[in-house]
């Protein structure tokens, strides 16, 4: 355990919408990221966000954060304002199990209509390219994808003068290894042939993906999440210690805030694995 850093604490116990997660460390590190991308905002040459958390309930953590950028941004006296105003939350997993569980999860937190879009094969009519082009058209405040129909918002964005003017706040799943992943151009080639069986991207294909939608789109801000973040990951969605300073080996990019797992074993959100831990011998009789 001693290999752990110590990193600081946020707490705020005043959310009660947050009953089923802990709110001590959920909910204020979100309202840290909101204020944090005001200020991204007001800086046009800084977008993107890398979150290191350890792997403990993705679900819990993006659903979180997607709902708060909805309100505190929806409240916020700034230029933050205009991400929800005049945008929307899109919420990327690169699994289909786990997009699932988001639209789930997600839409608990607001029943009323309009305000959470959950793009999958099983509601609506018309392909998922169709459905995500309209819920953007028609500005839904949170709309839920996987991966694999991410790129066409980039399409989608890129072909509408309206949609130009609009503001997007991009939460990604963390990006998972995969035996069966594919190329970012592959993803592009699965989105427009509308395949029923999804593929898994790596999670080289996820940073190719977000790396393709940065070059073209000014207007979209990333919130990485990963509990095994990559050099790439942290060169692309890191921040730099000093950042009047170009990137060396001295002022390497970091994730924006980290969630260690000895912070989680401590506050009782996971068990310590090796507390119980027991040696014990077997054998055997080969039949």
């Amino acid at each position: 355990m001693s290999k752990y850093q110590a990193y600081p604490e946020y707490k705020d116990s005043g959310v009660e919408w947050l009953r089923s997660i802990p709110s001590h460390w959920e909910a204020k590190p979100l309202k840290f990221i909101c204020t944090y991308n005001d200020e991204v905002i007001a800086d046009s040459t800084r977008q993107d966000v890398e979150l290191e958390y350890v792997d403990i309930g993705s679900v819990s953590v993006l659903s979180g954060i997607s709902h708060v950028e909805t309100i505190i941004f929806g409240e916020a006296p700034s230029r933050a304002r205009r991400i929800v105003r005049d945008g929307d939350v899109i919420v990327s997993t690169v699994r289909t199990y786990l997009d699932d569980q988001l639209q789930e999860t997600i839409y608990q937190f607001e029943h009323k209509d309009g305000v959470v879009v959950r793009i999958n094969h099983k509601e609506g009519n018309g392909s998922k390219s169709e459905k995500l082009a309209a819920a953007l058209k028609t500005s839904q405040p949170i709309i839920i994808v996987t991966i694999q129909t991410f790129p066409f918002v980039i399409k989608a964005i890129e072909n509408s003068t309206s949609l130009k003017e609009r503001r997007y706040a991009v939460i990604a799943d963390e990006a998972h290894s995969s035996q069966t992943g594919t190329t970012a151009g592959k993803l592009k080639e699965v989105l427009m042939k509308e395949e029923a069986g999804e593929i898994e991207p790596s999670s080289e294909d996820t940073i190719n993906a977000m790396v393709a939608a940065r070059s073209g789109s000014s207007n979209l801000s990333y919130y990485a999440f990963t509990a095994t973040p990559k050099p790439k990951t942290i060169e692309l969605f890191g921040r730099l210690p000093n950042p009047d300073l170009p990137a060396s080996k001295q002022n390497k990019p970091e994730a924006y805030h980290i969630y260690s797992m000895r912070q989680a074993i401590e506050e009782g959100f996971i068990l310590d694995v090796l507390k119980n831990y027991t040696n014990y011998k077997c054998s055997g009789q080969e039949l």
